[in-house]
């Protein structure tokens, strides 16, 4: 459970943020031809409207970094 920053009540997660063309947000490395490092995920505070954007999966985003420090 995700508390909401601002407020403290629990954020509803799991939502889907898209582009105005219907398409999911991704995180992607650097460069023109860089690869997925996953798909974006959205957590909203039903109290105040708060809305935080975060990876479910993070083994990709490690493994950049881990790429990143060598």
């Amino acid at each position: 459970m995700i508390e909401c920053l601002r407020c403290k009540t629990p954020l509803i997660e799991g939502l889907t943020p898209l582009t105005n063309e219907g398409m999911a947000l991704t995180v992607r490395e650097e460069g023109f031809f860089g690869k997925s490092v996953g798909r974006v995920y959205a957590a909203a505070c039903p109290n105040c409207g708060h809305v935080e954007l975060y990876l479910a999966d993070t083994e990709k985003l490690k493994a950049l970094t881990e790429k990143k420090e060598k």
